[in-house]
């Protein structure tokens, strides 16, 4: 999918896009921290870590974490966006995962429409 940030269009990976490129790579993804509740400079949040392994033998370890608002949803969307984070990173894709937007002031998901061609 593409959002729209200071007048420009940039190309950003979805839950279903980053978990296709795993099955694709055969990662091996798994949760090594977390998600969990805890509070750093005096703010709750949510932390998760999570290592992809790629076949080849590459691994990766990202970390995500998200402001605690909505606990049940928030321990879900915290663990989500760091396996997407370790997909991405584990496979040299340096683009912006889906959970990132709201973290963009301004930022706005872009439509499209994809022209078809006719034989």
């Amino acid at each position: 999918m593409f959002l729209r940030t200071n007048g420009r269009e940039t190309l950003y990976v979805t839950k279903q896009g980053t978990d296709q490129i795993a099955a694709r790579e055969r990662l091996c993804r798994e949760t090594i921290k977390g998600p969990e509740v805890v509070t750093i400079e005096g703010k709750k949040v949510v932390l998760c870590q999570v290592r992809a392994k790629h076949p080849d033998g590459r691994e990766e370890v990202s970390t995500a974490t998200l402001a605690l608002a909505d606990p049940v949803n928030d321990l879900m969307k915290c663990e989500t966006k760091a396996k997407r984070r370790a997909t991405l990173s584990v496979c040299g894709l340096g683009l912006l995962a889906e959970d990132e937007i709201e973290t963009i002031p301004g930022a706005q998901p872009v439509s499209l429409t994809i022209p078809t061609t006719t034989a």
